[in-house]
């Protein structure tokens, strides 16, 4: 692999690093908004799930007891029918359709987040049968572009649930997520050479930028520094739509 793109693809995951420990979250759009502009899609999107899977095992293992077990049944079942989906998109779709795809994502998930910022957003209510229906977009977005966040956190919010039982349902579709789709792409043979050794690379990077970031949240306004980022992640989608 040329040295440039390994240096430009450890930059990328370490900034996203940074940005999840700056705000707790953001590390996925981050990586895959940064990666597409030295790899493909294809390449980027295992790349993200060897990051993903370490996280959010973490997490759930120190959250898991305050899960709300019986409600999270639909929400698994549709994540385990999207993603598939989502991978074998990835796997066929030609590489300027799976970039233009991803920066339209990328997009309507950083307008909808600066409006809410900006405008602010009465809190949704979603019946209990949504869950299906969003996990499996959840899913697909999660195995084609590793970016299945927003709906499922969208779904978890409007419940009147705890702080800590909505970051158990989180962490737990997040876990199943992360592994349903480091199998199906083990599988489908999506983690080559290039992209381990990428990985190899960028791991001790990340682990001290995450950390910095966490520094860094003491002292920065996170609210100013959360709509550059969503500022930030618009402008690269617009690329990709444009220049794909």
């Amino acid at each position: 692999m040329l040295s440039h793109i390994l240096i430009g693809c450890i930059l990328g995951l370490a900034l996203a690093g940074f940005v999840q420990g700056a705000l707790g979250f953001g590390f996925g759009m981050v990586s895959m908004a940064l990666l597409p502009l030295f790899i493909t899609v294809k390449e980027a999107t295992p790349l993200v799930v060897l990051f993903t899977l370490p996280i959010v095992l973490l997490v759930f293992c120190a959250h898991w007891r305050h899960c709300r077990w019986r409600d999270s049944w639909l929400l698994v079942i549709g994540t385990i029918i999207g993603i598939p989906l989502g991978v074998y998109l990835l796997a066929v779709a030609p590489a300027d359709l799976m970039l233009r795809l991803l920066g339209i994502v990328l997009l309507l998930f950083a307008m909808q987040e600066l409006w809410s910022s900006w405008r602010g957003t009465a809190k949704l209510r979603l019946a209990k049968w949504t869950g299906l229906p969003i996990g499996i977009l959840s899913g697909m977005l999660s195995g084609a572009f590793s970016s299945g966040g927003p709906p499922v956190v969208a779904y978890v919010y409007s419940k009147s649930w705890s702080k800590e039982q909505i970051i158990a349902m989180l962490q737990l579709i997040f876990t199943v997520g992360a592994v349903l789709r480091t199998a199906v792409m083990l599988q489908g043979g999506f983690f080559t050479t290039p992209v381990v050794h990428i990985a190899i690379g960028a791991a001790l990077p990340v682990m001290v930028t995450t950390l910095v970031g966490t520094r860094v949240l003491k002292k920065v306004p996170t609210e100013q520094m959360r709509t550059g980022v969503f500022m930030f992640i618009g402008l690269i989608a617009l690329k990709f739509i444009i220049l794909a």
